[in-house]
Order: C-alpha cells, then structure tokens, then sequence
C-alpha cells in the first residue's frame, strides 16, 4: 500500500513538472530565429526576453544581427518613449548582455585577423558602434545621476562589464579580450583626436 501511494506522489510530481514546464514554454513569447530575424524582430527580442537566460550561441547570433540590421543607427530615444519603465529595464540589461557577447566574439576575430589588419578592422567596429549611441536614454532612473556627462558615465558601465565578463573567464580568453579592448579604447583616442585634414586653397 505504501508503494502504491509512493508511486502516485511521484507520478503526480512528475505531472506537475510537466505542466509547469508546459506553461512556462506558451507563455514564453516566440520569436524568429535571431539569424533571419529583421529590424522590428530583433527590438521585440530585446524587448521580451531576458537574454542572459539564452544561450551563449543565441546571444551571440543576436548581437551581431543587431549590429547589421541597425547600422544605420536607431533613435533610442524615440523607442523610449514606446516602451514602459520594466521594457526600458529590460532592454538596457539585454543590451549590455549583447555587449558582452560582442566583445567576446570581435576579440577572437582580432586574434585571428593579421596584425596588418587589425587596424582597418578596428576602425569598422568603431563606426558601427554608432548604433549603440543614444542608449544610455534607457537606463533606469536610478542610474542616471550623471546625466550631463551621459558618455563617460556610458563607457564607465562598459568597462565594469568586460571587468566581470573577464573574470568569469579562462585566462587565455581574458588575455585576448584584454587584448582587443585595450587595441579599440587605443583606436578611438587616436582617431577622436586626429586633426582634420587640411584642405588646399582650392578646397580639395
């Protein structure tokens, strides 16, 4: 009798477990494959799920078809003004999560690539980091004390996340991202304070 009602606790244990795992998976919003995933997609990923619960390879996927479907740049501001106080949460937390997979990803393409082209690739990353600008808009309330100095505020949050994403790391790939960080912070300085080209008296 009493192996009898051991097996009924456990087969109703089991059915709960079924159950709940079935509803969490209907009421998890689908949403396409992130590799065909356009421009409107890719927002409603960022906007409704955690990404830090995906998958590395996920994650990964996502941040470099963010990286291409919005390189013409994104109002973030006007996005803010869509979405409510835990969206704008969300999507600032899913962002730096992509920022973390980013560096990961574009610190082993800078291993690989020769050293001749590491600077012309530098300088692509640079310019399409233009999508990113404006995000800082989505931070929560509480973590915009430095308003009036939003940017440096911005890169100081960066550098704290590829501190901890570092650490969690084996050496070898700490020592690359260390690599690839400290190449692109050099890169930016150099071009932010290269002087513009001076032109002719024709113009040219």
């Amino acid at each position: 009798m009493r192996r009898t009602g051991g097996v009924v606790i456990l087969a109703s244990a089991v059915l709960l477990a079924a159950l709940t795992a079935l509803a969490v998976a209907f009421y998890r919003p689908r949403l396409p494959d992130p590799q065909l995933a356009d421009r409107d997609a890719l927002l409603r990923w960022l906007v409704l799920r955690d990404l830090a619960s995906e998958s590395a390879s996920t994650r990964e996927v996502l941040a470099r078809r963010v990286e291409e479907e919005f390189c013409e740049g994104v109002d973030w501001e006007a996005t803010c003004r869509e979405l409510d106080s835990a969206q704008r949460e969300r999507v600032w937390e899913n962002a730096l999560v992509l920022f973390e997979s980013w560096v990961m990803y574009n610190a082993a393409r800078y291993q690989a690539i020769d050293q001749s082209q590491r600077t012309a690739f530098l300088d692509e990353l640079l310019d399409r980091l233009s999508v990113w600008r404006g995000i800082e808009s989505l931070r929560p309330s509480a973590q915009q004390a430095q308003r009036d100095n939003s940017e440096a505020s911005l890169l100081n949050i960066l550098l704290v996340r590829v501190e901890r994403l570092k650490a969690g790391c084996e050496p070898e790939l700490a020592s690359h991202i260390d690599q690839f960080v400290g190449a692109l912070s050099w890169r930016m300085l150099v071009r932010s304070l290269r002087a513009p080209e001076k032109k002719s008296p024709s113009g040219v």
